[in-house]
């Protein structure tokens, strides 16, 4: 499961992309809806960065925690779909 910036080099706030490639072999892609500046996003991580800058901070904390939201949510929805394909 990762994120990515729709837009990584723009000026202005960009929107995350969560993908997931699935067992089965298709990917999974959703826009999160969440808009971050590419200056506080972690390429390398695909994470926001981690930063001391109180505005900053606050920003970054907000993503991170909506995006480990996503993380969760897809999860379980994984987890549902296996037990469903098992009682088939």
């Amino acid at each position: 499961m990762n994120f990515k910036l729709k837009s990584p080099h723009s000026n202005n706030e960009s929107l995350i992309i969560f993908y997931s490639n699935l067992k089965n072999g298709q990917r999974f892609v959703y826009s999160t809806g969440e808009r971050i500046s590419p200056k506080l996003w972690d390429s390398l991580n695909q994470y926001p960065i981690k930063t001391k800058i109180r505005i900053d901070l606050l920003k970054c904390n907000a993503v991170k925690s909506q995006l480990e939201r996503y993380i969760k949510k897809l999860r379980k929805m994984i987890l549902q779909m296996e037990s469903i394909l098992k009682e088939i």
